[in-house]
């Protein structure tokens, strides 16, 4: 039985409505498309992040932090990956760190704390993913 607002384990509830946005008919010569977009997508990650960073959690990470554009505190990092334990989340923040793709700096506000931002490292590669992909789903879609 499942709980109201409670998803079953392997069950997906999208958070948007796109009943409007299926109105268009979705050929699968657009999925082929989509698929290869996608993948080249896949590609250029592994080639600008390398396999150590090939996880669906470090892109929630570095494109919630880069989207944002600004530090924050940890815990909001952690929050970031939102289906990680705080625990495993802490691991991928440091390994991040220990890579120079994430920054720790002093907090301006608090002397006792202290903030996560991008490197220009991770600014670099990751402006650079986006914008392959960018252009990898024009030509396909």
């Amino acid at each position: 039985m499942s709980v109201p607002g409670h998803l079953r384990a392997g069950e997906f509830q999208p958070t948007t409505d796109y009943t409007a946005a299926m109105a268009k008919r979705v050929t699968k010569a657009d999925r082929l498309n989509f698929i290869q977009a996608l993948r080249r997508q896949d590609d250029c990650w592994s080639e600008c992040f390398g396999d150590e960073f090939y996880q669906l959690h470090f892109s929630d990470l570095f494109t919630k932090m880069w989207q944002g554009g600004k530090p924050v505190a940890r815990s909001t990092a952690y929050l970031y990956m939102a289906h990680l334990s705080e625990q495993t989340a802490k691991k991928y923040v440091n390994q991040a760190i220990a890579a120079g793709l994430l920054m720790e700096i002093p907090n301006p506000h608090d002397g006792r704390s202290r903030l996560i931002q991008i490197s220009p490292k991770l600014q670099s590669s990751l402006e650079r993913w986006i914008d392959i992909s960018v252009q990898a789903f024009r030509e396909q879609l």
